[in-house]
């Protein structure tokens, strides 16, 4: 699985906007910027309880996380 998510997770920053309107004749913009800054870890199993299995498997990564707050009028 490690193969599989190392090029994605180290060669992609993820950039999410959130755009919420004001009562104001201007909007509040949200910019989260988050990437990676660790491998991807194998913590191997877990115990778990549900009905059908009693095991999992358990990954960990560090992530960076900037976030750009910004009130811009129209």
């Amino acid at each position: 699985m490690y193969e599989h998510f190392l090029e994605f997770l180290h060669e992609n920053r993820f950039r999410f906007e959130f755009r919420k309107e004001l009562e104001s004749d201007s909007y509040l913009l949200l910019t989260y910027y988050i990437y990676s800054i660790s491998n991807l870890n194998n913590d191997g199993l877990l115990g778990v309880s549900n009905k059908r299995s009693n095991m999992c498997f358990s990954f960990n990564q560090i992530f960076f996380a900037n976030i750009q707050a910004l009130e811009q009028e129209r």
